[in-house]
């Protein structure tokens, strides 16, 4: 439902129904505030969509959502921006969950990582 929400352009909405849910392990309601910060950062949203990914607790649900975010800057262009976001991913999760993004942001990380020490 929130996701819906969110791709209809009903943000505000979206993310009261996402913080509305309640599960003991609380992983239905990340996946929900990772599809809002989504779709407001494909709809150009970027700030309200960092500060919806960030508020997610899980570490693994908030990098998704924080590279979801970093993606859509990438397509966007800003890849200054882009870059800040995907090393807060990095920071909070594991570094796999970037490294796709990294690499489509940074080309020579890849030489870096496969050039064998002389």
């Amino acid at each position: 439902m929130a996701g819906a929400l969110a791709q209809a352009g009903q943000y505000e909405q979206a993310v009261t129904v996402a913080r509305s849910i309640t599960d003991p392990h609380l992983y239905m309601q990340a996946e929900a505030l990772a599809a809002v910060a989504g779709a407001l950062a494909q709809a150009g949203q970027d700030e309200q969509a960092v500060t919806v990914a960030r508020s997610i607790t899980d570490p693994y649900y908030q990098s998704h959502a924080l590279v979801a975010v970093a993606e859509a800057l990438a397509a966007r262009g800003d890849t200054r921006q882009a870059r800040h976001v995907a090393s807060a991913a990095c920071a909070v999760g594991r570094w796999t969950t970037v490294v796709g993004l990294v690499f489509s942001l940074e080309p020579s990380a890849v030489r870096v990582l496969t050039e064998s020490p002389r």
